[in-house]
């Protein structure tokens, strides 16, 4: 009797070792899932953000805004339509640039920048702009 007791202690004890340690692995996946995540909005935050904000004769994905010669200063969030049209890509090894996209008053919607792309996890980040004088939504679409 004494060893049945202890056998089937040893055997619970051993099923709630098992149910902690799996609990704890999930944990630490929805963690490292909700990381990446973060780091995908981060990025593709930012890079709206640059977008509208800056203004950059190089590389017009990360700064489409218009510069007043006169004042010298970049007008923030009034794109200049010229530097988009020159956008190209941008990719690294964890991040990328999927699309750019201006949507205007009404149904009028451009697509800037577009590009196939293998990698599955995306998101939309939107900024509100003037584009040529109008109130437009330009969208940004980041992969990782």
């Amino acid at each position: 009797m004494f060893s049945l007791d202890a056998g089937i202690a040893f055997a619970l004890a051993i099923c709630m070792l098992f149910l902690v340690t799996s609990a704890i692995a999930q944990n630490v996946r929805e963690k490292v899932f909700a990381e990446k995540n973060f780091e995908l909005w981060k990025n593709t935050v930012f890079a709206a953000d640059s977008l509208v904000k800056n203004s950059n004769e190089e590389t017009p994905l990360f700064g489409s805004a218009f510069f007043d010669e006169e004042k010298h200063r970049v007008k923030s969030n009034e794109i200049s339509p010229e530097k988009m049209q020159k956008i190209s890509g941008f990719e690294n090894r964890e991040f990328e640039i999927k699309l750019v996209k201006i949507t205007g008053s009404g149904s009028d919607e451009k697509i800037v920048f577009s590009k196939n792309s293998e990698k599955k996890n995306c998101l939309a980040v939107e900024r509100i702009a003037l584009v040529e004088g109008k109130i437009s939504k330009i969208v940004v679409v980041g992969c990782n």
